[in-house]
């Protein structure tokens, strides 16, 4: 009974359901104070049926694990293997047939006690699908023995350990790039990735994140002098600006045969020159047309009344409040731009009439518009007072007044900005 154990690698009770049969595996025989160890999950899935990655595609779930640890332990992030591609037309999805394993980092705490045995457990959840989709779980364990000395790979999961290391992706040779070229997302490896090029016959690129690209989509390969460009279709939520990472799936010409070769790669949106100038002038223009909008005009004649009636005073001063009522409508500015990076710092989708998609906002804005309406129609009255909110600020000679006097300009043009100034803004707001 012990030379039959000794044949199989170190794993708790393996859990079946109606289609796949799941088990932890442990690399290691024991586990030291401190030691770090890689653990799997492993699916043995019924044929015809599949698992999920960590971006599903078009539709699907990927597989979770909610790790419960004896006290100091802790658990890492699932690392992927390198997923299959399911096509269900229209739908396009990612993820893994007949086998998967699925690499999770365990690390133990350095005053580990050795008296008695460890025991993980996991709570796995999954979604298998084939012409339908089911949802399944299981409550796996693995029991460890402590050792004082580093435990020693289990020679059984050798194998096993292999073959998933060997599907995981390799970092990219060189870096990569990524543009927005004429409505299409484009990945581009440049000249510093040497011979390698030279030998790409064909490529495809999954993100790691939902809704960059369209997957069913095709992706177009072109050579553009010393550079390869992948081209594709962007997502519902495809990025402008930052890092696009995921899965760059290359095949290179091997002798008379073909690799498939999976690479990590963390694209860079690089700006594009022409895009940006146009982008400039458009905020230039529009800043130019926003001063004969009804919103400023009445603004700019207030201002104009007020300068003659500064030119009695010294030009420094008159110089001096120019700068500070600059300096009101540029820190309105950067106050709103704090706020979108904090909100985007949070988790927050911010773009373009971002707020617009809130309906508790759309709720409230509602309600607000109605309570106008009825105050309007006389069903109840505001007092005067609150028309006047902000305009003492504004109110005097002093600095303090040109200051405010500038923000209110902002505030009072927001809800006119000119046609030509909305791409310029939309632009600003991807950055």
């Amino acid at each position: 009974m012990l030379a039959t154990a000794a044949a199989y690698p170190l794993s708790g009770p393996s859990v079946a359901t109606d289609h796949v049969k799941a088990l932890l595996v442990s690399e290691v025989r024991s586990v030291a104070p401190g030691q770090s160890f890689w653990v799997a999950l492993d699916f043995d899935i019924r044929d015809g049926w599949h698992t999920y990655w960590r971006n599903p595609g078009d539709s699907g779930k990927a597989t979770t694990l909610s790790w419960t640890l004896p006290p100091g332990f802790s658990a890492g992030p699932i690392v992927w293997t390198t997923p299959q591609r399911f096509v269900l037309a229209p739908l396009v999805n990612y993820g893994y047939a007949k086998r998967a394993v699925h690499l999770v980092k365990i690390t133990a705490p350095k005053n580990l006690p050795l008296r008695s045995p460890l025991t993980l457990r996991a709570r796995a959840n999954w979604l298998v699908c084939s012409n339908i989709c089911i949802p399944e779980s299981a409550d796996l364990q693995l029991t460890l023995p402590p050792s004082a000395q580093r435990g020693a790979p289990d020679p059984t999961a050798a194998v096993l350990f292999a073959a998933a290391r060997g599907e995981l992706p390799q970092a990219a040779p060189a870096a990569t790039t990524a543009q927005m070229q004429d409505g299409r997302l484009v990945i581009s490896l440049g000249r510093d990735w040497g011979g390698t090029l030279a030998k790409i016959t064909a490529m495809s690129f999954i993100p790691y994140v939902d809704g960059e690209i369209e997957y069913s989509a095709p992706q177009t390969l072109r050579r553009s002098g010393d550079a390869l460009q992948l081209s594709m279709k962007p997502g519902y939520q495809a990025p402008t600006s930052g890092t696009i990472r995921g899965l760059l799936l290359i095949t290179e010409q091997n002798g008379g045969g073909t690799d498939r070769v999976p690479l990590a790669i963390a694209a860079r949106f690089t700006a594009s020159y022409a895009g940006l100038g146009f982008l400039v002038m458009s905020a230039i223009l529009g800043g130019l047309i926003l001063n004969l909008m009804p919103c400023v005009f009445p603004v700019l004649s207030i201002k104009a009344i007020g300068i003659v009636e500064q030119a009695k005073m010294a030009p420094r001063g008159v110089r001096l409040k120019g700068l500070i009522f600059a300096a009101g409508v540029i820190g309105s500015m950067w106050a709103l731009g704090g706020l979108l990076l904090v909100l985007r710092a949070g988790g927050a989708q911010i773009g373009w009439g971002f707020q617009l998609q809130s309906p508790l906002f759309v709720t409230m804005l509602t309600y607000l518009l109605l309570a106008v309406g009825l105050n309007l129609s006389g069903v109840f009255e505001i007092g005067g007072a609150f028309a006047g909110i902000g305009d003492g600020l504004t109110q005097g000679e002093g600095y303090r007044a040109s200051f405010f006097t500038g923000l209110l300009t902002t505030l009072v043009a927001t809800p006119c900005t000119a046609p030509f100034m909305a791409p310029a803004v939309g632009a600003a707001l991807t950055q």
